[in-house]
């Protein structure tokens, strides 16, 4: 019995040591890259800062706290909550972006949430444990805490303002209107929590489609206040939709331990997040930059031109 529980005090400490070093060594990523965040406009210190700081630090992180409990919550973590994570942050990236359009390189505000895909994909199934032991409650809602708090601290750190993406009640509304359809009429889910999650997709859909459409007739009515608003009801409704369907799963899975498929699920999350960003703030086309540099071609013979005339001319009068 002493043996049993020595072994268990040091698996304690093992894991908390663990969790110290994963913890602080995420930290300090975040510390260092994001500092520099936007201070400059070269495209690959943007693309690392994206990509490892946002992206697989803030993920990291946030997951960190799973190694407490064990190993295989942690990976289980890591392969549910890693793309929902990094939408979050993609979103919460576009929104600064957005906040200052003379910024360069706003593309590169996908790459967190590529970093969570890359994540989720490379965990495979064959290494998720097939059941998990269940939490309290009280753990589960410290989980989620320390996810958004890790979430919204990143924000900050990027320059967005939390605040400021509580206050669009539009984008509230829809996401919980849509998850509580789901919730009250579909059968095929078992749980409240399955209906809740394939809930917070389809406000995702939702939100993302009366965006797409409402980008659409901005652009043909050149509204910059509508092509404004429908974008952030994209952004907004998407971050909210997330932040739905990880509580979902925090909740559901590690407490009352139901069956979830983050395979399909994050695929859906993909699908969406890229038809969002491919409609509304993708880069131009091969074909449009190439009629770009014939225009500016054009433009600097013309000039070229102009000047040669004028040289002309003043030659003239001068014989």
């Amino acid at each position: 019995m002493i043996q049993a529980s020595y072994d268990m005090n040091t698996q304690t400490l093992t894991r908390i040591a663990l969790f110290g070093l994963v913890a602080g060594a995420i930290s300090a990523m975040i510390v260092i890259i994001l500092l520099n965040f936007g201070k400059n406009d070269d495209f690959f210190d943007l693309a690392l800062t994206n990509l490892f700081g946002a992206g697989f630090a803030v993920i990291g992180l946030a997951c960190a706290p799973f190694l407490l409990i064990s190993k295989d919550h942690f990976v289980c973590a890591l392969k549910d909550l890693a793309l929902p994570i990094g939408l979050v942050m993609s979103c919460y990236a576009f929104t600064v972006f957005l906040g200052d359009l003379n910024q360069s390189f706003y593309i590169v505000a996908v790459l967190p949430a590529v970093a969570g895909g890359m994540i989720s994909l490379t965990l495979a199934d064959a290494e998720l444990p097939k059941k998990l032991n269940p939490i309290s409650s009280l753990k589960s809602f410290l989980l989620w805490l320390w996810i958004i708090f890790v979430c919204h601290m990143a924000d900050m750190a990027l320059g967005g303002d939390p605040l400021w993406k509580l206050g669009h009640s539009l984008a509230w509304i829809l996401c919980f209107l849509v998850v509580y359809f789901f919730y009250l009429y579909n059968p095929k889910q078992t749980t409240i929590f399955q209906r809740i999650s394939y809930g917070a997709i389809a406000a995702i859909i939702l939100t993302v489609s009366l965006s797409t459409v409402g980008v659409g007739v901005a652009s043909q009515q050149i509204d910059m206040d509508l092509y404004g608003n429908s974008m952030v009801l994209g952004i907004v409704g998407t971050i909210y939709g997330c932040l739905i369907y990880i509580t979902s799963l925090l909740i559901g899975r590690l407490r009352f331990h139901y069956d979830v498929d983050s395979n399909r699920s994050n695929w859906h999350l993909a699908e969406i997040f890229t038809f969002f960003i491919i409609l509304n703030v993708g880069p131009k086309t091969v074909f449009e930059v190439w009629e770009d540099s014939k225009n500016v071609q054009a433009i600097e013979q013309a000039v070229e031109t102009n000047w040669a005339r004028q040289q002309l001319g003043s030659d003239n009068v001068e014989q």
